[in-house]
């Protein structure tokens, strides 16, 4: 049922670099999971940029205000 899309739920992932990477992959890997990323947060902006397909946040500000919507 989760590979057809059903029962799943939205995550968002905090974390930096390629550890934030990482988990991202295993999620997007793992379709029978019940779980899709919807964004990240980059904890540590000094780190490195977050590369994925989801939207990364670096404002706390701003990723509470795309949680909240």
């Amino acid at each position: 049922m989760r590979n057809a899309g059903m029962n799943l739920h939205q995550v968002v992932v905090v974390g930096c670099g390629r550890h934030c990477e990482s988990i991202l992959r295993k999620i997007d890997d793992s379709p029978a999971s019940g779980f899709r990323a919807a964004a990240a947060y980059n904890a540590t902006p000094a780190a490195g940029q977050i590369n994925t397909r989801v939207p990364v946040f670096e404002q706390h500000e701003a990723f509470v205000n795309y949680v909240r919507a």
